[in-house]
């Protein structure tokens, strides 16, 4: 107002006085200044003192692991600071950020929990008759008297817990392999092998020792035997040559020494995905299924003992050449899904796993362990796992959820871990599944959702190969690309494997790149006292769908007009279109088409009649021709993996070292007498005769011939491979087997030569009308070898 006069309640006016001003104030903003200043100069003074602190602590001679010390009371000045429990919130954020750009400066928080209980127990037993009455579908009734007993148990527990958490400074911790090239920002394709060489070239037969990663086996991996003089196959000089940038194995027995295989490996240019043994877990007496599934004390031990003997440098630190372990390969088959086929109970088997999880992080404590470090993996089937709660529609995903709930919530299946299982998970832990999908069926079976579900968790497949691939290149092409997509976590593929396992016999021996020669050896080598041979290595030839699909091409639709036709929906594989062609007597020609924009699995087939072909190129699209006089091409595994690996190939030289280098063989395998035609050299010719001896039928009621059979061999590559024998033996168009003795006449029958007469494989892309026996008649001839000098 303009004045201070006012009116009172009673008209009267009423003159008020001014009150004296109030004195200046300081600003709310200077005050707060003031306090963070103040603030700022104790948080110096605290961090001043937690250095002092640390060059003290840091005289101290370090006698634990800097991944995780033992329990105790906080050490350092800087777990002093971390020990604030706000500061310390604030500082989890930082720790994330700092550790994606490789900064380790956080510390690690390890909680102990001792408890100590005193138990009194009362026990009461009752004793009851009960009559139980049961009728039948007849109307018979059946009474019986059971006497119960009934133990009722009263327990009172006193107990007292010690709670102790030890915060501790990792300057240099363990960490995990990077993601991506070094000094790059491209994902890290992994491009591996599955690798175990046995050298048994029958069905049934048992190594002594399975672990192809110790030293005592570098017959076949390495430059020299390690039991007999002589040189080694250098295998992973093979797989470098192959293309391949890692080696994945399986058998490990932790009392071997493994550092020469990492050495070789490093020197080649691979990296290990090392496996640990079944033993401890389903196989030793004791083992995992005996203690509960509590797998700690057997897998610590065991690998403890691999730290020991290999898996570590001299200096302390984790071998340069190891990327990764694989805890177990296909646990969820293994356990009681070894019985039924299928995944057992979720429970079990995450207990284990687990528990095997936390083993190896103790062992590397004890270990003094750091540096860059492998990680860890599990190798799950492809199989749905129908009893875990959640993707249960899905092969793998399931059982891969369910590790991941028991690592995050350990006490889930009863278990309670001496690590932070979770802290681990999500830093050093990676995903893995062997498969013989091709790459066209992984997106909507498995990727599409491991990509929504498991962001941050890269994952890997430990087995891929797709035998019966209209193309093999093409789907390992496919499946890399797919790998070093940035919009996936798919780290890449262990090709599924280095060399056929003879041993294992039925439709295992679908799968390998090389055979074992029957003819030439490369050495001896000793596996636990006993004598194996380093065979030299043959390749193998690629199963296409050719023999039962008919003519196939890749890329190329094939038109026809015909009144006859079907579409299908949803079909995932070509070799199931094919499939659905041969269940129709009208269909002569398929088309399947890799994506036809449907949702779910996209792809689609269609089945044609008959009517002229046209052939049109299209992308995307496998399509055969069930009748067609087109010849094929001879295609090899190992050259499609080259090809997508982008090796340089490997030569005949490095599969078998000790083969003569200086001759040109030539071969034939009529039923008379005959040489071969001359192939000149400017030094000599060797030319090989095959001579009709006779057609030879094993008698029933016999053992099962023990004969060791060459597979994907021509009659000519027979005669060649014999040549060192006297007798080549011919049973089917491509198996074939060397002797230096005709078959016995107590265990074979002498048969008619027209029984033995067979389509046979001459080398050539056609078979032609010969004598080379079936499953039943062996067709034998002699072998001849002689030598010309030439001008």
């Amino acid at each position: 107002p303009a004045n201070d006069i006012s009116t009172s309640h009673e008209g009267e006016e009423v003159q008020h006085e001014r009150p004296a001003p109030l004195p200046p104030q300081p600003s709310c903003r200077r005050q707060w200044l003031i306090r963070i200043v103040v603030f700022g100069v104790f948080l110096g003074l605290l961090l001043l003192a937690a250095v002092v602190m640390d060059v003290i602590e840091s005289a101290k001679p370090p006698q634990q692991s800097h991944l995780r010390r033992g329990s105790g009371p906080p050490s350092g000045g800087r777990a002093l600071l971390w020990s604030v429990p706000w500061l310390k919130s604030v500082s989890h954020g930082m720790c994330e950020g700092l550790e994606k750009v490789n900064l380790h400066v956080c510390p690690t928080t390890t909680t102990t929990t001792t408890t100590t209980a005193t138990t009194t127990t009362e026990t009461a037993t009752t004793t009851s008759a009960t009559t139980l009455t049961t009728t039948s579908s007849s109307s018979t009734t059946t009474t019986k008297t059971t006497t119960i007993t009934t133990t009722e148990t009263t327990t009172s527990t006193t107990t007292g817990t010690t709670t102790t958490t030890t915060t501790t400074t990792t300057p240099h911790p363990l960490w995990p392999w990077p993601a991506t090239v070094s000094g790059k920002s491209e994902k890290r394709v992994v491009k591996g092998i599955s690798y175990a060489p046995v050298p048994i070239k029958h069905p049934g037969g048992m190594m002594p020792d399975d672990d192809f990663m110790s030293a005592n086996t570098s017959a076949f991996w390495g430059t020299h035997s390690h039991g007999f003089p002589g040189p080694g196959r250098k295998d992973l000089e093979i797989m470098r040559s192959l293309g391949a940038n890692t080696v994945r194995l399986y058998g490990n027995d932790p009392a071997l020494d493994h550092g020469e295989f990492l050495d070789e490996a490093k020197k080649s240019g691979l990296q290990v995905v090392a496996g640990l043994s079944d033993y401890p877990y389903v196989q030793m007496p004791g083992n995992c299924m005996k203690t509960g599934y509590d797998c700690y004390d057997h897998i610590k031990h065991q690998y403890a003992q691999n730290l020991k003997n290999g898996f570590l440098a001299s200096e302390g630190t984790y071998h340069a050449a190891l990327r990764s372990v694989i805890l177990m390969n296909e646990p969820d088959l293994k356990f009681e899904g070894g019985v039924s086929g299928f995944p057992g109970p979720p429970a079990h088997w995450s207990k284990a796993l687990i528990s095997a999880f936390d083993a190896v992080l103790s062992a590397e404590q004890e270990a003094a362990v750091e540096g860059l470090a492998p990680n860890f993996t599990v190798a799950f089937s492809f199989g749905r796992c129908k009893r875990c709660s959640h993707y249960q529609d899905y092969p793998s995903l399931g059982q891969m959820w369910e590790l991941r709930n028991a690592m995050r919530h350990p006490h889930s299946v009863n278990y309670s871990a001496r690590n932070d299982l979770w802290w681990a998970y999500k830093r050093r832990f990676v995903n893995s599944f062997n498969t013989q999908n091709s790459a066209s069926e992984l997106s909507h079976l498995f990727l599409d959702e491991y990509d929504k579900g498991f962001q941050g968790t890269p994952v890997f497949i430990g087995e891929y190969h797709s035998p019966l691939v209209s193309d093999l290149e093409q789907d390992l092409h496919a499946i890399l690309k797919m790998a070093a997509s940035s919009s996936t976590m798919l780290m890449g593929i262990s090709f599924f494997e280095f060399q056929v396992r003879f041993d294992k016999g039925g439709g295992e021996m679908s799968f390998g790149m090389f055979g074992l020669s029957d003819t030439y050896k490369v050495s001896d080598e000793k596996i636990a006292s006993r004598k194996f041979t380093s065979w030299c290595l043959e390749p193998v030839r690629a199963k296409h769908m050719n023999a039962k699909c008919g003519h196939t091409q890749t890329d190329v639709d094939y038109v026809i007009e015909s009144k006859w036709h079907r579409k299908m929906d949803h079909m995932p594989t070509a070799a199931l279109c094919c499939e659905q062609c041969h269940q129709h007597p009208e269909c002569h020609a398929w088309t399947w088409v890799r994506d036809a924009g449907l949702s779910g699995c996209p792809s689609q087939c269609w089945l044609k009649g008959s009517g002229t072909v046209r052939k049109e190129a299209k992308k995307g699209v496998v399509s055969g021709l069930l009748h067609s006089d087109e010849k094929q091409q001879i295609h090899y595994v190992h050259t499609s993996l080259v090809k997508a690996y982008g090796g340089p190939g490997v030569t005949k030289k490095q599969l078998c070292p000790t083969a003569p280098v200086t001759t040109t063989l030539t071969s034939t395998v009529q039923r008379s007498t005959t040489p071969s035609g001359k192939v000149s050299t400017k030094d000599t010719e060797l030319l090989v005769s095959a001579s009709w001896v006779g057609c030879f039928k094993r008698k029933l009621g016999l053992v099962k011939d023990g004969r060791s059979w060459g597979h994907s061999l021509s009659t000519t590559a027979c005669a060649r491979t014999c040549r060192s024998h006297k007798y080549m033996l011919l049973r089917g168009s491509d198996r074939c087997s060397c002797d230096d003795n005709k078959p016995p006449v107590l265990q074979y029958s002498h048969e008619d030569d027209e029984a033995c007469t067979n389509s046979c494989n001459d080398g050539s892309s056609t078979a032609s009308k010969g004598y080379c026996g079936d499953e039943t008649h062996y067709a034998v001839y002699s072998i001849e070898v002689k030598q010309e000098h030439t001008e």
